[in-house]
């Protein structure tokens, strides 16, 4: 006030305060006659407000061009948001040319990306492009030849992965854009082939398209395959990665990728029956680290791996209970810890864990519906299958009419039957997979890890490998091929 009636401008006064306050003062020195700071008053509280809103930034500059410090907020945006710098990036007028003609590293890349025809194959690359490991160049040699493109992928993923690891704890620009191209491009080419050639009785013809692939190539078709790959492609692929190692052994692939989705391979050799292989390939102590790092750290992990662990349980205490029991021992012992560090979310999660392995055990009898208000996961009541008959009526669907799987599964599925037991048969042309799993809305995290069909989940895009500091593996002796840990 003192400032305004002396003549003098109010801008220094707002440039100290907070852009709330400031915006208010303003706002009470427009009229009846304008301060003479008002006008720079009001860039400085825009700026402000950009600053505190970057996803704004851009949609604001479309609009108001010619700011001084246009060029400045160009660069925050796009450090704050690269998809969206990239999608703004190709718009003609003074904004998309201001963007294009920026002279940050990061700005000016992904303005070269979004200006180019193949500007979706770069994208996954951008942090190595923006730290110049890889040229525009280096990418245009493989883009167009499946197989090296998805070498290309893999190899930047292991390195991505490595230095998410201490001591770097580095994280990668659009590190998700890699890993959708990564999942993409492995379903497309070499998933989608060895599942479309099922029938097909000869390996050698079947699973000819991966013969060139390493062992961690064929690591990330499974690992990002979940949803679409066959069982007998998985396992085709499974062996294949054993029989291209030099030394066979599972904790060598792991450290090989870095721990890299290591927990979506256990969850995935537990569902598959490859489990006990894959924990024989290595020796007894490193077997126990590894499942043990399974289960620990899941407080810093994302959703989605507590969820692997969770859904991994019901194989693992089927054809295992010594190393089920071993699982549920270090889940309570991670459920007292995270108490005591009252860790909020790592208590969720292995309280949560802690109630479903244990209903597991019919012995202890608990009560899902009681205790998460969720119906039992390990079985099913019969009341809740009858019809007011009390009869259970399935409905099952046999796939297969062009070729003889489905009619092979359709006579086996009669053996048990008498056969006087009614029975309707039919064929159908069915595009869609029958789903055999009860399904729970996909809620809060309580219902992300009750989930019983892992097919009807599309899992999140943020992949974080498991670090070395949680695969503390020792190389496994070449004698040595045991059994899981037995607790």
């Amino acid at each position: 006030m003192e400032l305004d009636k002396k003549g003098r401008s109010i801008e220094p006064v707002i440039f100290a305060s907070p852009y709330e306050v400031g915006n208010i003062v303003v706002d009470c020195f427009g009229y009846p006659s304008e301060n003479v700071g008002v006008k720079p008053s009001r860039l400085i509280l825009t700026r402000r407000y950009c600053e505190m809103h970057p996803n704004l930034i851009l949609n604001y500059l479309r609009g108001h061009q010619g700011l001084p410090f246009e060029d400045s907020l160009i660069i925050v945006a796009g450090h704050n948001n690269v998809r969206q710098m990239y999608d703004f990036a190709a718009i003609s007028g003074d904004l998309g040319s201001h963007i294009r003609n920026s002279k940050d590293s990061l700005v000016h890349t992904v303005a070269q990306l979004a200006n180019s025809k193949s500007g979706q194959l770069y994208f996954p690359f951008l942090d190595n492009l923006v730290k110049g490991r890889i040229t525009i160049e280096d990418i245009d040699k493989v883009k167009d030849d499946d197989l090296n493109y998805y070498r290309l992928l893999v190899r930047t993923r292991l390195d991505y992965a490595a230095r998410l690891l201490p001591p770097a704890k580095d994280t990668p620009l659009e590190m998700n854009a890699l890993t959708e191209m990564l999942e993409k491009k492995g379903k497309q080419v070499f998933v989608g082939e060895i599942n479309a050639l099922h029938t097909v009785e000869n390996p050698a013809i079947r699973f000819k398209i991966l013969d060139p692939l390493t062992p961690e190539e064929l690591y990330y078709l499974v690992v990002l395959s979940e949803d679409e790959i066959y069982t007998s492609s998985y396992l085709g692929v499974y062996d294949r990665i054993f029989q291209r190692m030099k030394a066979p052994y599972g904790d060598s692939l792991l450290m090989q990728v870095h721990g890299d989705y290591f927990r979506k391979f256990i969850k995935m050799a537990a569902a598959y029956n490859k489990l006990e292989h894959f924990l024989g390939t290595m020796d007894k102590q490193n077997a126990g680290t590894v499942m043990k790092s399974f289960v620990i750290h899941l407080e810093n992990a994302d959703e989605e791996e507590a969820v692997d662990v969770a859904d991994s349980y019901s194989s693992i205490v089927e054809k295992n209970p010594a190393l089920a029991r071993y699982i549920l021992s270090e889940v309570k012992w991670n459920y007292d810890k995270n108490v005591a560090a009252a860790n909020k979310k790592g208590t969720i999660i292995y309280n949560l864990l802690q109630t479903l392995f244990e209903s597991a055990d019919t012995t202890k009898k608990v009560d899902l519906s009681a205790q998460l208000g969720i119906p039992p996961v390990y079985t099913i009541d019969r009341s809740a299958l009858t019809d007011d008959s009390g009869r259970v009526i399935q409905q099952v669907f046999f796939y297969g009419d062009k070729d003889k799987d489905g009619q092979k599964l359709l006579h086996r599925f009669h053996v048990p039957f008498p056969a006087q037991t009614a029975c309707k048969a039919g064929m159908e042309d069915r595009r869609e997979p029958a789903v055999g799993d009860d399904q729970l809305d996909p809620r809060q995290t309580r219902d992300h890890l009750c989930q019983q069909t892992p097919a009807r989940r599309r899992r999140s895009r943020r992949q974080s490998p498991e670090g070395a500091e949680r695969l503390p593996l020792r190389p496994s002796p070449q004698a040595h091929h045991r059994d899981p840990p037995r607790t």
